[in-house]
């Protein structure tokens, strides 16, 4: 019995160096680290909360053009140790038509944006900021004249994000974007943005 219970300890304790080594081993080996370099495109979606001032009235007048969108996007990436910089375009289509006045309607049907990305990649998960140019279409609409005028805007815009590789090739993001269009003729608009979307990395 004695001899059992010491055979029985003897490859317990073998089993558990084994096991003990095994382990030891696997945290030397290095770990995987994904690589977000690469050109890539995808689709995104989600709110779009513009606001128009009117500065030719008294006292100036705002307008919410509130909506639901869609768009596309395309950029690359460069990646140095931890640290990642991109160049990214996309482009939106908006539905936000609404009645400033009986009869006098407001929308801004499109929006377009060239923006620089720097990011903090954390393996898989990648922190970051962006920003460039923006660009948009102010359309005021009376149909009961009839008259459509179509006024351009470029101005600037902003933000964060936070982006995740789920395999080699497919990642999604989550992002907050601030625009601020200037002034046009004399309408002035700014714009807040809160996007998701899904991105193809070749």
């Amino acid at each position: 019995m004695k001899k059992l219970l010491a055979a029985l300890i003897a490859g317990s304790a073998l089993s558990l160096a084994s096991a003990a080594s095994a382990a030891d081993f696997s945290a030397g080996a290095p770990a995987a680290v994904y690589d977000w370099s690469g050109f890539y495109v995808g689709l995104q979606t989600g709110g779009g909360w513009t606001n128009a001032r009117d500065f030719s009235a008294i006292p100036v007048t705002s307008y919410n053009l509130n909506g639901f969108m869609l768009g596309a996007h395309a950029g690359y990436n460069f990646q140095h140790g931890d640290w990642v910089f991109g160049l990214e375009a996309d482009v939106n289509y908006n539905w936000n038509r609404m009645q400033a006045i009986p009869g006098f309607f407001l929308e801004t049907p499109w929006d377009a944006s060239v923006r620089a990305r720097l990011g903090y990649a954390v393996d898989r998960t990648l922190l970051y900021a962006t920003g460039g140019v923006a660009f948009t279409n102010l359309v005021i609409d009376r149909p009961m004249v009839p008259t459509r005028i179509n006024l351009g805007y470029t101005g600037w815009t902003a933000g964060i994000g936070v982006e995740h590789a789920f395999t080699r090739n497919l990642t999604a993001r989550i992002e907050y974007r601030y625009t601020d269009f200037g002034r046009t003729n004399p309408v002035g608009m700014t714009k807040s943005q809160a996007l998701l979307g899904v991105s193809y990395k070749f």
